[in-house]
């Protein structure tokens, strides 16, 4: 990766935060443009916009210009993701995203390194995923918090669960083993049934 955009990024971030004050709980600023300064693939660059606009932790925005560089500022308000990532015996620390031009660079820097694939566990808002995904990498978004997932918030999940039945009863212990290979192909044929459901209805 073309370590001065990595800089550029770094100083853009800080100029902003240091120098802008507003009472969003959230705020993102991505350049409109590609420049001299910041050389992000144009395409690129509206997939970031794109992300973030289809947010719904963002609500408005207003162009600043920041370092000479034109930006759109994204603010938004993290009070419910807040509230709820806490809620969790599990949840050690807040839900907190991580800025959009980083996660593009990380991204960048890790296709760089060779890698082809990531995997990105307890995603959030699947920011990072989305970023990997951009620059041509295969990324997976794992979300960890259940309850998000079941209302939809932040896509949806599917448990499919397993049971073995003896004699019109569940048994205490299911061995995996024990499945024949007619079961296991109509297990399959369920499973693609529902994957090719959620693809259609995307």
């Amino acid at each position: 990766m073309n370590e001065s955009l990595s800089k550029t990024i770094v100083k853009l971030k800080n100029e902003f935060a240091n120098n802008n004050k507003c009472g969003s709980h959230i705020q993102e600023l991505i350049p409109i443009a590609p420049s001299e300064k910041l050389p992000i693939d144009k395409n690129d660059l509206n997939m970031l916009h794109n992300f973030a606009k289809n947010n719904s932790i963002y609500s408005s925005t207003y162009e600043l210009e920041v370092l000479d560089i034109p930006c759109i500022v994204y603010e938004g308000d993290m009070s419910n993701y807040w509230l709820d990532s806490i809620k969790h015996d599990t949840s050690y620390a807040p839900f907190y995203p991580i800025w959009i031009l980083s996660a593009y660079a990380l991204a960048l820097y890790t296709k760089n390194l060779g890698i082809s694939e990531v995997i990105d566990i307890g995603s959030g808002d699947g920011g990072i995923a989305y970023c990997a995904k951009i620059t041509g990498i295969v990324s997976h978004g794992i979300e960890i918090d259940e309850t998000r997932l079941v209302s939809g918030e932040e896509g949806c999940v599917c448990n499919i669960d397993i049971e073995e039945i003896k004699n019109n009863q569940k048994t205490g212990s299911f061995d995996s083993n024990n499945i024949t290979d007619d079961i296991k192909e109509k297990i399959q044929t369920a499973v693609s049934q529902v994957f090719n459901a959620v693809q259609n209805a995307n």
